[in-house]
């Protein structure tokens, strides 16, 4: 009794949704942090319809993860659901879901890569700068634009400086994508 107690005080206090299911998906039984996060008894529900779960993934294999993407409260939420067949025969129908909001680890693996891809140009950009001859500069200096026009997905960069007097920039490079005219024609 005092191992049944322990193990439902933790599964009651996980930070994942725990769901049981029967063999039409319908929530047989929740934790606590499912009706935090669902903001309501969702016992009686499909776990399909609520959590936007793909109708033909959940089979009938002994385990399987899935991911899936929901609206809630106009946020966007990433979730990884594990489902895992509780019963010892084949054609029990119940199911264990462990669901685990995913949003944030995949928002920093996106910042991370993003980041990594900035280092990676930045690199092949400064070696590429190293000594290279007066009458390539200019060249250079395009394909340097367009490596971070692409990078930062805008439509156009340039380099604008200002003149002798300090009284109006100058356009003295540009670089942008097709469909575009470059600013060093268009900008006076």
């Amino acid at each position: 009794m005092k191992d049944y107690k322990l193990l439902n005080e933790i599964v009651d206090t996980s930070p994942h949704i725990i769901c049981i299911i029967d063999r039409k998906n319908i929530i047989r039984w929740h934790n606590r942090y499912a009706l935090k996060f669902f903001g309501k008894d969702a016992t009686g529900k499909n776990i399909k319809t609520l959590l936007s779960i793909n109708t033909d993934s959940i089979s009938d294999e002994k385990t399987a993860i899935l991911k899936s993407r929901i609206i809630k409260n106009k946020k966007e939420f990433i979730l990884e659901h594990r489902i895992i067949n509780t019963g010892h025969e084949p054609d029990s129908g119940l199911r264990f879901v462990i669901t685990e909001d995913k949003t944030e680890k995949i928002k920093h693996e996106q910042i991370l890569n993003s980041l990594l891809q900035f280092e990676t140009i930045l690199t092949r950009l400064a070696l590429e700068s190293i000594n290279i001859p007066l009458k390539e500069i200019d060249s250079h200096i395009d394909k340097i634009l367009k490596l971070i026009t692409k990078y930062a997905g805008v439509d156009r960069t340039y380099i604008a400086l200002y003149d002798s007097t300090g009284d109006a920039l100058v356009i003295t490079h540009d670089w942008c994508s097709k469909n575009f005219k470059p600013s060093i024609t268009t900008v006076k």
